[in-house]
C-alpha cells in the first residue's frame, strides 16, 4: 500500500530544503546505478533502463555519515507527528538525485528493487520529494505488475512496506 502526505512541511522549510539540495554547493556523489545489480533485492525486466544517479548518504547502517542530518530533522519530526511512526531507529537515509537519461525509452524505469529483505515488522521505506519531477515513483507486486504510482510533488512524502518492489520512472525533463 502506498501512503502519501502532501504539504508535509511549512512552505519556507520546504523551499529551504529545495535550495540546499539543489544547490551547486551540495556534495553529491556519483553512483553507477540506483540499485546494486548483484543483489537478490533487484528485479530487472524488459522496461528496466538503468543509468547513473547522484547520491548523498546521511545515515548508513544506523550511523550518521553526513552533517546534513540537521537539515532534514524537520522531515523526520513532521513524519513522526503525521503518522505516529517512531523515528528513533533509522537504518538508512539517503538523498538521490536522478536526471533524464537521453536514450531512455518513454515508460521505462530505473531498476526495480526492495530496500531490505530482512524480516522486521517496523521497517518502512519513505521518500520525501524536495521538488516536482516528471518521473513517477512506481510500486510493483511480486509479479512485476505496477500497483501504485506517485508523481513527485515538492514537499510530499510517500511511504510503504520495506519489502515492496519499487522504482522511479525515467524522467523526461526534470531532475
Amino acid at each position: 500500500m502506498l501512503n502519501v502526505i502532501e504539504n508535509l512541511l511549512p512552505q519556507e522549510v520546504s523551499d529551504s530544503l529545495e535550495t540546499t539540495f539543489l544547490s551547486n554547493r551540495f556534495p553529491w556523489y556519483l553512483n553507477n546505478s540506483t540499485a546494486e545489480h548483484y543483489s537478490e533485492n533487484v528485479f530487472v525486466d524488459d522496461k528496466t533502463f538503468e543509468g547513473p544517479q547522484f547520491i548523498h548518504n546521511i545515515i548508513v547502517d544506523g550511523t550518521v555519515t553526513s552533517d546534513y542530518l540537521k537539515n532534514i530533522s524537520d522531515i523526520l519530526l513532521a513524519f513522526r507527528k503525521s503518522t505516529g511512526f517512531p523515528s528513533n531507529r533509522l537504518a538508512r537515509i539517503k538523498a538521490n538525485l536522478t536526471y533524464p537519461l537521453r536514450d531512455a525509452p518513454v515508460g521505462s524505469y530505473r531498476t526495480p528493487h526492495m530496500d531490505y529483505k530482512d524480516d522486521g515488522s517496523d521497517i518502512i521505506t519513505a521518500i520525501y520529494y524536495v521538488n516536482d519531477a516528471d518521473g513517477d515513483t512506481v510500486l510493483f507486486d511480486n509479479d512485476m505488475n505496477i500497483t501504485h504510482r506517485f508523481t513527485p510533488k515538492k514537499n510530499s512524502m510517500v511511504w510503504f512496506d520495506y519489502k515492496t518492489i519499487h522504482a522511479c520512472e525515467n524522467q523526461l525533463s526534470s531532475p
